[in-house]
């Protein structure tokens, strides 16, 4: 489950990847996020609770795996959910993960954020950063990863690039040397 970052695109965020991760076998569901896109956009947004309503509903259709990816402005909402008991989710890819201090929550915890939840994360996490990614820096991507139990922290050079970049090489045309990491830790988290 593909979790976009900010701007109005939204799960066309993730157009070049979709077709790829489904090539390699994987089945691929993205939505837009309430206000983005082509979503509705409701008075009261809750970014997570509508994450943890998509995993809900690919559970109820059959998914027995759900491994949910963010990027950039959309990589600390699934690792806010992952933390909540009984979340359907199977394992987090955080794709250079911004706001990971900003408070995102759900309706009952509207002050939780990223790092504040890390240790109470059982799924398997993988954190990618590039060294000079802006969005996070870091030293907050090795406290998270510290803090949740059995995740990993790949930490790419510099010009690796920001959130769906990393997964390219600096062209923007081949795959990155870290993609078929990314591909593998999908296929058993």
């Amino acid at each position: 489950m593909l979790v976009h970052g900010s701007g109005s695109r939204g799960v066309c965020n993730w157009a070049g990847e979709i077709g790829w991760l489904a090539k390699a076998g994987l089945n691929v569901v993205g939505y837009d996020q309430s206000c983005v896109g082509a979503s509705t956009c409701a008075n009261d947004v809750r970014p997570v609770d509508d994450l943890l309503a998509v995993v809900a509903d690919l559970r109820r259709r059959g998914a027995t795996e759900v491994v949910v990816v963010g990027a950039s402005a959309g990589g600390s909402m699934p690792l806010v959910a992952a933390a909540r008991p009984n979340s359907g989710i199977s394992a987090v890819v955080a794709l250079s993960p911004a706001d990971v201090t900003t408070p995102i929550g759900t309706a009952d915890a509207p002050d939780v954020t990223a790092m504040s939840v890390a240790r109470g994360i059982r799924q398997p996490v993988l954190y990618v950063l590039a060294q000079d990614d802006p969005a996070s820096s870091v030293a907050e991507m090795k406290s998270l990863s510290a803090a949740t139990k059995g995740s990993r922290f790949v930490l790419l050079p510099a010009g690796s690039g920001h959130a769906q970049a990393v997964l390219y090489d600096t062209t923007g045309q081949k795959p990155s040397a870290f993609r078929q990491t990314f591909l593998t830790f999908l296929r058993t988290p």
